[in-house]
């Protein structure tokens, strides 16, 4: 009998699309209260956890072990914390409380241990932050006429409702495009599953961030097939690969060099003009005053997203061209305090949408410590600081292999092993 072939599993995928909130001096209000509030929620949180976090070591301190929640406080952490800090939005739906206090939380314990070391501080929420939505705060979605949908929302607590003479659930009209509308129109169709979602605010304007669920079913994919991606400022992105030594691919990063200094130049100038403003921007604070250097930061906030989404695409979709099963890529956690160009180009959104793309597609995404990797030479494994001779030309001092620097790396990056053998290389050098 024939070997059968089985069925390639279908995976689920979730995306989001935002679609605008039309504009309704109710709902406005309402929805910029309700943001307020969530600031205050999660700053309070935050400031709980840490405070039980010191508790918590003073408690190890004198009797040697660290206290459990439920023992102390009659419940979990997160739910002390909620029944502590939803006074704050008490006229708030309680799920969009709950949900917003928990994510406080999880970020604090995310950046526990660097507060700990005393390299940041607790984490704190500004003014202007979204706030989250669970799936059955949206009601039934309908199509209007055009480009226009209906649906109603989970805003109010039945005291805000009450307090405010509305109900618990408001109307909302969603005004969207071509592409957005397809999307939508899948979710009422249920071909897409609604998940939980988030309101945010653009220039002044509201959206409904909405989450979908697909299913998608990948490729076949052979994962000794790797792709090495390594990121930098003169090349922004340079792919290897572990089965072919020549083969190469590379985005270079001119563009994006020249568009950030042209803009930058240009908000330097427009600060420096700033004090020479008429009273016509001066009279009306400094909000007005620097109107025009915020919409110069969302241009440079725009190009970078457009440019991510187009780098992560190009990467996507060579490595499946290629059949690749994986793809390594830098892992950049704690760059920021490190680089300052890939601090403001964020790096992360693009690992992120290379990640995202790449689950569709059915290829893995790994990241690997760049420690080493521009300084090991990928045909030896020798290990040197003299190895690069230059910021852009690397030349192995013990198998005299050239190479440009960045293809260097990328091919390092490609290796399945390579922290193991970055490893096994330092302990050899040092004995």
């Amino acid at each position: 009998m024939a070997n059968e072939t089985k069925p390639k599993k279908a995976m689920k995928v979730t995306k989001t699309m935002k679609y605008e909130i039309a504009y309704n001096k109710t709902l406005y209000n309402l929805l910029s209260d309700i943001q307020y509030a969530i600031r205050r929620v999660k700053n309070h949180s935050v400031t709980m956890a840490w405070d039980w976090q010191q508790f918590s070591f003073g408690y190890h301190e004198r009797l040697g072990e660290y206290p459990k929640a439920k023992e102390i406080l009659g419940k979990g952490l997160k739910s002390d914390v909620y029944a502590h800090t939803k006074e704050f939005a008490s006229f708030v739906y309680s799920a969009t409380v709950d949900v917003a206090s928990q994510e406080a939380i999880s970020k604090f314990d995310d950046m526990k241990p660097e507060v700990l070391r005393g390299e940041v501080a607790i984490p704190t929420f500004k003014v202007g932050g979204s706030f989250p939505m669970r799936a059955q705060q949206i009601g039934k979605i309908t199509k209007e006429t055009g480009k226009k949908y209906h649906t109603e929302l989970g805003l109010l607590s039945r005291t805000g409702a009450k307090e405010r003479e509305l109900t618990t659930r408001l109307p909302v009209t969603l005004r969207t495009g071509k592409g957005a509308s397809d999307i939508l129109d899948r979710v009422i169709d249920g071909d897409y599953k609604l998940c939980d979602s988030r309101i945010s605010k653009r220039k002044n304007k509201f959206y409904l961030d909405i989450a979908y669920q697909l299913e998608v079913t990948p490729n076949e994919r052979d994962e000794s097939r790797v792709m090495g991606v390594d990121l930098g400022i003169v090349n922004a992105v340079y792919m290897a690969y572990n089965f072919d030594n020549y083969l190469r691919h590379k985005i270079e990063g001119n563009e994006t060099i020249a568009f950030r200094q042209r803009v930058e130049a240009r908000r330097k100038s427009m600060l420096r003009q700033s004090k020479y403003a008429g009273q016509g921007r001066r009279g009306h604070g400094r909000k007005t005053l620097m109107k025009p250097t915020d919409k110069l930061r969302d241009k440079v906030d725009n190009f970078r997203t457009t440019t991510n989404h187009k780098y992560s695409k190009y990467i996507v979709e060579t490595a499946d061209e290629l059949g690749c099963g994986v793809i390594q890529i830098e892992d950049l956690s704690g760059i920021n305090g490190r680089d300052s160009f890939l601090k403001n180009w964020s790096y992360f959104e693009l690992q992120t949408l290379v990640e995202y793309k790449a689950k569709e597609c059915g290829i893995k995404v790994k990241k690997v410590a760049p420690k080493y990797t521009s300084q090991r030479c990928s045909t030896c494994g020798h290990i040197a600081e003299a190895n690069r001779s230059s910021q852009a030309k690397f030349k192995c001092v013990v198998c005299e292999y050239e190479a440009n620097a960045d293809f260097n790396a990328a091919r390092n990056i490609a290796e399945p092993r390579i922290e193991e053998l970055i490893e096994n290389e330092l302990k050899r050098i040092i004995t």
